[in-house]
């Protein structure tokens, strides 16, 4: 009955469901327990007979658990330490520029060639290391209390007294007060900013998750599981045109016609819409395909306006996006 109140306080998952011990002339009973924080990590589980004479059965089953794996010597462009006066000086020097005879795809071009230029003299570089798997709560002070215990250990492997180990006692419960300190802290400011930064609550909840719900293999026509995403896609695929069914009909419904009273001729873009964009940029989202941070769109705003408005307008003459 303990096990059962603890398997429930905890929030436990247990995932044999029928009798691991059968003997002649007994009640088969449930012995074996499979027991997770998640309902997804067990998938698969065959009941094998028994070792030898063994009366228990023998329990065989998938684990589904992701390791994070980290690329060694990551270079990043710091943009939150950037010398961003720098940056403007230089994009101001280029601000008066005649670029009235460039296309949309060369002004694209030639900005990009100014910005990236900025950005390598004027950003910094880190690196992060692939043993570097540090939890986000875990601030300076408690950094500095797990080293200080780390220390004390040490200390105490190489002359094992008393006062030594009472000293290393003290800086293990300081670490582990610490850390604890931190993470609910962390946890506090994400629940007291939910409303504006969404994306980093949802980024610590699917941190605390080890499995994922998504499509992994799937058994294919002959029995077998696919190996790869592309043959899981083509499987998923032919599973759902055998089951498809259309009704014969091959004609598109008639559309009904809009009658247009205020037809859109006039589209005017203008460095103060420009700017109003560039002013809601979140400097702690990530770049996109471009490589531009949001940092540096909202550190360069006064600057980088009249290029961009002058870039939005030919591509909207042109009717062209560049590539």
């Amino acid at each position: 009955m303990r096990l059962l109140e603890v398997t429930r306080d905890c929030f436990y998952t247990q995932h044999v469901k029928r009798p691991t011990r059968i003997r002649e002339n007994q009640i088969p009973s449930l012995l074996h327990l499979i027991l997770t924080n998640e309902e997804g990590m067990i998938t698969n589980i065959k009941f094998n007979p028994g070792l030898g004479k063994s009366d228990h059965l023998m329990l065989e089953f998938d684990i589904l658990c992701y390791a994070e794996i980290l690329e060694q010597n990551i270079d990043k462009r710091n943009f939150l330490k950037g010398n961003y006066v720098s940056i403007n000086k230089e994009l101001a020097e280029h601000a008066s520029e005649d670029t009235t005879n460039m296309d949309a795809n060369e002004h694209w071009t030639h900005l990009m060639n100014i910005l990236s230029t900025s950005i390598e003299k004027h950003v910094p570089l880190y690196k992060r290391r692939s043993n570097d798997i540090r939890k986000p709560y875990i601030n300076k002070d408690a950094i500095s209390a797990v080293k200080k215990k780390h220390q004390e250990w040490t200390k105490y492997l190489h002359c094992k007294t008393d006062n030594n180990y009472q000293s290393y006692k003290i800086a293990r419960n300081k670490a582990t007060r610490l850390l604890r300190l931190s993470q609910r802290s962390y946890e506090k400011s994400i629940a007291e900013n939910i409303k504006d930064s969404p994306k980093l609550f949802w980024n610590y909840v699917r941190s605390k998750t080890k499995t994922k719900s998504t499509i992994t293999r799937v058994n294919n026509p002959n029995g077998d599981l696919t190996e790869t995403d592309k043959e899981t896609a083509e499987v998923m695929n032919d599973s759902f045109v055998s089951v498809f069914v259309e009704d014969g009909n091959t004609n598109l419904p008639p559309l009904p016609r809009r009658n247009i009273t205020s037809p859109l001729i006039d589209f005017e873009i203008t460095e103060e819409i420009v700017l109003k964009a560039l002013s809601k940029q979140k400097p702690n989202k990530s770049p996109g395909p471009d490589g531009i941070h949001p940092k540096l769109l909202l550190e360069t705003k006064d600057i980088i306006v009249k290029p961009l408005t002058s870039l939005f307008k030919k591509s909207i003459e042109e009717s062209v996006v560049p590539k």
